[in-house]
């Protein structure tokens, strides 16, 4: 049974919301709204004064259409747009509104709309409701998302659609996703103070999340040096290097050849007669006394 009431729900938003409209998209960057309309019927129909567009050739014409009431939020009340067939002239609220026709044939009203503008989401921030009820039109911009994420910077109180075939009002819950055939439909939602659509949801999904996007690889970091806390107490004194011996220079060897004499010691003690320092065990022949010395 949980499943019954949203599906109800979906078919009726379809069948209330949009008054059986259609919405398509051509290659001549237009956006065409269609929805069929009965003799002495009335239908609920929105526009919004920021996108371009008009009647297409193939819909009835004011001149079809007996009387068109505009709903003006700031008085609250209703304008007529037109009357007999004529428009009236009258100042006519501007954005974002919706109005009453009730046409004196059956046919298609059909509107031709900038495609480009249909879907700037921007449009949905300059949406702004009055303190009360608001006739709110469905833009391409809003396909799959609730009047409880659009207003979300607004109190709510309620949500109507109008049934064309059942000629009566049915209550819509504000999580229920519009639906593509809703497009160029209207609603009344009503507020308890002034306040602005926003499109904030949308824009968070149209842009990508960086968590959800692969990540490049980390920058390289250095890694810190350890460094030693000094612990409490007096300051460490640094001791004084052992001395280190140089290494002496290898000596230097000489070797002195043992001197030649020159004299062989005689048999002649001192005080003998020589005749030659050789005769002398002293090698010393005194030259004048001629003995050894």
């Amino acid at each position: 049974m949980k499943y019954i009431f949203p599906i109800v729900v979906l078919t009726v938003l379809v069948l209330a919301v949009s008054g059986l409209s259609d919405w398509a998209e051509n290659e001549e960057e237009t956006g065409v709204i269609t929805m069929p309309v009965k003799e002495n019927t009335w239908f609920l129909v929105g526009m919004n004064t920021e996108i371009p567009g008009g009647l297409s050739e193939n819909s009835i014409k004011i001149a079809d259409i007996k009387v068109a009431w505009v709903w003006d939020p700031v008085a609250q009340d209703y304008i007529a747009g037109v009357a007999n067939g004529k428009e009236t002239g009258l100042p006519q609220p501007e954005g974002n509104r919706g109005f009453w026709i009730l046409p004196t044939k059956s046919g298609l009203l059909e509107f031709k709309v900038d495609l480009q503008t249909t879907k700037d989401i921007k449009l949905i921030d300059n949406i702004k409701l009055e303190g009360g009820y608001n006739f709110v039109t469905i833009i391409p911009s809003m396909i799959g998302t609730s009047f409880k994420q659009l207003g979300k910077n607004c109190n709510i109180l309620a949500i109507y659609a109008f049934n064309p075939i059942a000629q009566e009002w049915l209550p819509l819950p504000p999580e229920m996703p519009g639906p593509a055939e809703a497009v160029g439909a209207s609603v009344v939602v009503e507020v308890d103070s002034p306040c602005k659509l926003t499109s904030e949801d949308l824009t968070k999904l149209e842009e990508p999340s960086p968590s959800a996007l692969p990540t490049p690889p980390q920058i390289p970091t250095k890694k810190p040096v350890a460094t030693q806390q000094p612990t409490e107490g007096p300051e460490p004194t640094e001791e004084p290097a052992e001395p280190t011996e140089e290494p002496s220079p290898s000596p230097i060897i000489t070797t002195t050849p043992t001197p030649i004499p020159t004299c062989l010691p005689g048999p002649l003690l001192g005080g003998q007669p020589c005749s030659a320092d050789s005769d002398c065990q002293s090698c010393n022949c005194g030259k004048i006394s001629g003995l050894c010395v």
